[in-house]
Formats: C-alpha cells, sequence, structure tokens
C-alpha cells in the first residue's frame, strides 16, 4: 500500500484501536501483532477498489489531497477516503 492517505489512516487507526492497548509483553509478540494487521488488511480491499475511493493504476501513489491545492474535489475526496477506510476499519460488518 503506497498510497498515503490509506497508509496514514491505516496506521492511526491500528494504533488507537489495537497497539495502544496492548501490554508490552503482548507488543513482544508477532503472531497476534501480524494476524491484527492482516484483518485490517482484508478489510481494507473492498473500500480501496470501490468506485468511491477512485484508486487507479495511475493514482495509487499519489494522494488525493495536495496542501498547496484550491480543489474542492481534492478535499471532499481526502474526506470520503477517510470516512471509507474509517468504516471499514472500526465497524464490523
Amino acid at each position: 500500500m503506497d498510497s498515503i492517505d490509506v497508509v496514514e489512516e491505516f496506521a492511526a487507526i491500528y494504533a488507537e484501536d489495537y497497539w495502544d492497548s496492548r501490554s508490552v509483553n503482548v507488543r513482544k509478540q508477532i503472531t497476534p501483532i501480524t494476524e491484527k494487521a492482516v484483518e485490517y488488511i482484508g478489510k481494507l480491499y473492498p473500500v480501496l477498489y470501490a468506485d468511491e475511493f477512485d484508486w487507479r493504476a495511475d493514482n495509487f501513489t499519489d494522494a488525493s489531497y495536495n496542501a498547496d491545492s484550491k480543489d474542492k474535489d481534492q478535499t471532499q475526496l481526502l474526506k470520503k477516503r477517510k470516512e471509507l477506510i474509517n468504516s471499514a476499519l472500526r465497524y464490523d460488518g
């Protein structure tokens, strides 16, 4: 996953919802960490390929938002991507 939109949101949610609540001993065990990461990544795949996410072969490494841009479409795309990622990772369906 090379898209900064995905990586930043994924890392923040993983830390908040999983990593921060683990004891020091559990943090040293690779199996539960890996299992949770695999679970999260599995939840992301339907989102990444949803039409609303607008992730294509020609833009998969691009951020949806450039801080210097005044483009409202970019701002809306970033907001939509964050909502989709949050929904996928934080809510069981």
